[in-house]
């Protein structure tokens, strides 16, 4: 099981994340880190990288352009954000070993399945 990849060339990589079942708390959803929804203050540690940090700073961190900042989608639960597309996921929803898990897929759609 590896954790999501690092990088940012965002609109053309696809993601997996994974996250223990029995971690997560109220219901799962998908946002962007836009300015002003609140998410982007709000802290991540992420799983082998240590420290916590805000939403916000790692953005800024992996070098995504403030323009492109507010289509970075943010996986997160009721206790807050659980992934970064593109940057990494939560410590505490990443399954320990034998532990059941769900495993989500991010990738971005091409202008024909658009339509």
């Amino acid at each position: 099981m590896q954790n999501i990849c690092r990088s940012t060339k965002l609109s053309q990589s696809s993601v997996q994340l994974f996250l223990q079942r029995g971690l997560l708390l109220d219901d799962l959803a998908a946002d962007t880190a836009q300015r002003g929804a609140g998410l982007v203050a709000e802290p991540i540690l992420l799983h082998r990288r240590g420290g916590t940090r805000s939403v916000s700073k790692l953005l800024g961190e992996a070098r995504i352009p403030v323009s492109q900042r507010a289509a970075v989608p943010v996986l997160r639960d009721g206790a807050g954000p659980l992934a970064v597309y593109g940057i990494g996921q939560s410590e505490r929803a990443f399954p320990a070993p034998q532990e059941p898990f769900y495993k989500i897929t991010i990738s971005p759609i091409s202008e024909e399945e658009r339509e």
